[in-house]
């Protein structure tokens, strides 16, 4: 039987398993390390008593290992691994340079509220800083939509961090209790004929495809 190696980069496509029993598509990653796949489990062993010889032996608690790397960003892998998923349009924070004029500082975008943590209401989250200075403080004056008219001088200009909302911003919402996708996992290698000690003389003879159901 001819010895075959696994000498290069393989592929790794996910499909989420719905309740309907169908999949769908999550994402792709073009390349594996530690060569595509980690495979144990564990054995224990089945004896007549103490210090008696071993009558069998089984294993269990199966365990499938790889890593994923892979240059481009796939908020579908975020989205499997949380069991959430993203929506679009949300809050973005903003950082702008304005110049004050005798209204105060206008804005791209009207700033928003959000809930922090242990408040009793939402409130405005934007923070500024005189430019050159590294003095932030928060902005507690009136907001009127895009328009901030509170403690800044005409003729100078501000640094100013705030939340907005941002049509190509996407978010998801995680609660305590995470509960990942479940994922039908394909895995694609080339594998080479030759001697895994000289790979570089090894000739590429196929490829291996692994399916991992869950």
């Amino acid at each position: 039987m001819a010895k075959y190696f696994l000498g290069s980069v393989g592929e790794a496509t996910a499909f989420r398993m719905n309740a309907d029993g169908s999949k769908t598509f999550m994402f792709h990653a073009t390349s594996l390390t530690d060569q595509g796949i980690n495979i144990t489990s564990s054995q224990d062993e089945i004896r007549a008593g103490q210090g008696a010889p071993i009558v069998a032996t089984f294993n269990h608690d199966a365990s499938v290992q790889l890593t994923l790397t892979d240059v481009f960003w796939k908020p579908e892998y975020v989205e499997s691994k949380l069991g959430v998923s993203f929506a679009a349009n949300a809050n973005d924070y903003q950082n702008e340079t304005v110049l004050a004029d005798g209204s105060g500082v206008t804005l791209n975008k009207a700033p928003v509220t959000a809930l922090l943590p242990c408040s009793a209401e939402a409130a405005y989250l934007i923070w500024y800083s005189e430019q050159g200075s590294d003095d932030w403080q928060a902005y507690t004056g009136t907001v009127s939509t895009n328009v901030l008219s509170t403690g800044f001088t005409s003729g100078k200009t501000y640094c100013i961090r705030y939340l907005a909302n941002d049509e190509q911003a996407r978010e998801a919402w995680v609660t305590s209790d995470i509960l990942p996708n479940e994922l039908y996992l394909i895995i694609k290698t080339p594998i080479y004929a030759g001697d895994a000690c000289a790979a570089s003389n090894g000739n590429i003879a196929g490829h291996i495809t692994f399916e991992i159901p869950r």
